[in-house]
């Protein structure tokens, strides 16, 4: 078994977040929407856990579709991430935190939407596979020469010579031609992905063109207080009712 990334909801990974078909599902915020009117920030921590029993190697998260970047992710590398974050190795039952940050300025025009969350990571095959014993017969081994065959039972070459005592030298012209089977098992890394759909829903009561209750607040105070009038309606009421 290889590397196996799964998520949680709590950190003892008993609460597996909503799996359909090949990704997770989960709500970004409340599920009956965030307040764009106001604005909201809203984090939400999700655990990831290496079941399997190799190392998930060099693990980042890779968002897209947010193109208002109204949703962010940190993890134990990275703090507010954009697009991707790295998480860094994760060792088979470890467990790491990440959190997705739900960011919605004021004024914000009613919308939904899916943000697709990738998690890629890097692993070797499980220890448990058997390799197949190959059943090619490697040939005879067989010694050759260039040019003229030599008698049966010569050195290895031809004689070119003698030595300081007469013994004659043989050149080193012929090569054994000799084939070797090995049966080896050599794991290879391979990218694995854990997919997240996310989705979010807005609510909003203005388009961004009216003016708030805050503006409407804001306007009436300035004016008063313009016209030296610091006992305006949204300020207390101070009357004078000494004798002086």
């Amino acid at each position: 078994m290889s590397a196996n990334i799964k998520c949680y909801w709590d950190p003892e990974c008993t609460e597996e977040l909503f799996f359909e078909t090949i990704s997770y599902s989960m709500s970004l915020g409340l599920r009956t929407g965030l307040n764009g009117d106001t604005g909201e920030v809203m984090n939400q921590d999700v655990y990831l856990k290496n079941v399997g029993d190799e190392l998930a190697q060099g693990t980042l998260i890779r968002e897209t579709s947010d193109l208002n970047n109204y949703f962010k992710v940190s993890t134990p590398l990275a703090v507010y991430a954009e697009t991707s974050a790295k998480i860094g190795d994760i060792a088979p039952d470890e467990v790491v935190l990440i959190t997705f940050h739900s960011l919605i300025p004021r004024k914000t025009s009613a919308m939904s939407g899916l943000i697709n969350f990738s998690i890629e990571y890097y692993t070797l095959p499980g220890a448990d596979r058997e390799g197949t014993p190959s059943t090619y017969v490697p040939s005879p081994p067989i010694l050759k020469y260039p040019g003229d065959p030599i008698p049966e039972g010569s050195p290895a070459g031809r004689p070119y010579g003698h030595g300081p005592y007469g013994e004659p030298l043989y050149g080193q012209e012929g090569f054994i031609h000799k084939q070797t089977i090995l049966d080896t098992y050599i794991p290879i890394a391979g990218l694995q992905t854990t997919y997240i759909k996310a989705t979010y829903k807005i609510n909003a009561r203005y388009n961004g063109t009216e003016a708030s209750i805050e503006d409407i607040q804001s306007y009436y105070t300035s004016t008063y207080m313009a016209l030296g009038c610091y006992d305006g309606p949204c300020l207390p009421l101070w009357l004078n009712t000494g004798d002086e």
